[in-house]
């Protein structure tokens, strides 16, 4: 039996508002029975961990939103756990320790279980930072300590802009140097 005091002095009041939480309660019960309780994100990050894949960062949203219904979660919701989650991290961080996961258990909500409408996510912007170029000068001092293929190497990679992979896909019968083709 369960006692919750109505906010009435009004008996026959107090009764409708009684017997109103009552109906609501075993129309839960009823529902949750029935499997059409209103369905909560842990239980959608539980169906997707049975999946076998990687869930490094899920315990933390797991956390934060987990007790949220899916129709409680909001852009606003979203933001503010992020950041009570990471406050001092860059937004590349955030981006994929807690967007990325939210985005990807929200997307099997609605494309595999159905559980709830698409829902599109804003995710902070990323400040990319522009590389800063090594100066021949520090090549001439890093090739003095270096092998003569490795100087060969790094040189043609940095004349080149060729990454170190197709670098060392290269042979000598790939490469003519005089007509400056690989």
């Amino acid at each position: 039996e369960v006692f919750q005091s109505t906010g009435t002095a009004s008996k026959r009041e107090a009764d409708r508002i009684a017997s109103k939480s009552e109906q609501s309660i075993r129309q839960e019960i009823e529902d949750a029975r029935n499997g059409q309780h209103e369905k909560y994100f842990f239980e959608a990050i539980e169906l997707y961990a049975q999946k076998g894949i990687d869930l490094y960062y899920l315990p933390t949203v797991n956390k934060h939103l987990g007790m949220y219904p899916l129709s409680q979660i909001t852009q606003e919701l979203i933001d503010e756990k992020a950041r009570i989650a990471f406050p001092n991290h860059k937004n590349s961080y955030v981006v994929r320790a807690f967007y990325s996961p939210v985005c990807t258990i929200l997307n099997y909500a609605h494309r595999t279980l159905k559980w709830c409408d698409k829902f599109y996510i804003a995710k902070p912007k990323i400040e990319a930072t522009p590389p800063v170029w090594a100066e021949m000068e520090w090549f001439e001092i890093v090739w003095e300590y270096c092998s003569p293929e490795f100087r060969a190497f790094s040189s043609l990679l940095s004349d080149t802009g060729a990454r170190a992979s197709e670098g060392l896909s290269l042979l000598p019968e790939t490469v003519n140097l005089e007509e400056k083709w690989a």
